[in-house]
């Protein structure tokens, strides 16, 4: 293990990068090793959802409906606006058009 000190001298002085980045102090929380693969996992989940949350709503319309999957479909289609209107799906969307443009697929079973 190494010791706290060599990774955060308390001594040296921060880069302009990590002064701005200083807010975020509370990250250099010590957490085990598990708990940083599962911050790490669920973190990027959050970000794939965001990016592509029509995937989510897609998924759930082909399980079968039951309570659950109705509550998860409501929760699903909050996402979606969520992001559709902060416009963080965008990017994906883009992606995405241009691929099927390119040709290199002859059909397309989500949309037509």
């Amino acid at each position: 293990m190494t010791d706290e000190g060599e990774i955060w001298p308390l001594n040296a002085r921060l880069s302009a990068p990590a002064e701005r980045l200083a807010p975020l102090a509370f990250v250099r929380a010590k957490l085990s090793r598990p708990a940083e693969v599962l911050v790490i996992v669920y973190a990027t989940m959050i970000v794939l959802l965001l990016a592509n949350p029509q995937a989510l709503v897609n998924w759930l319309a082909d399980r079968p409906q039951n309570a659950i999957t109705e509550a998860a479909n409501s929760a699903a289609g909050a996402v979606l606006n969520f992001a559709s209107g902060l416009g963080l799906s965008a990017p994906y969307e883009d992606a995405r058009e241009a691929f099927l443009k390119s040709g290199w697929i002859k059909r397309d079973r989500g949309r037509h």
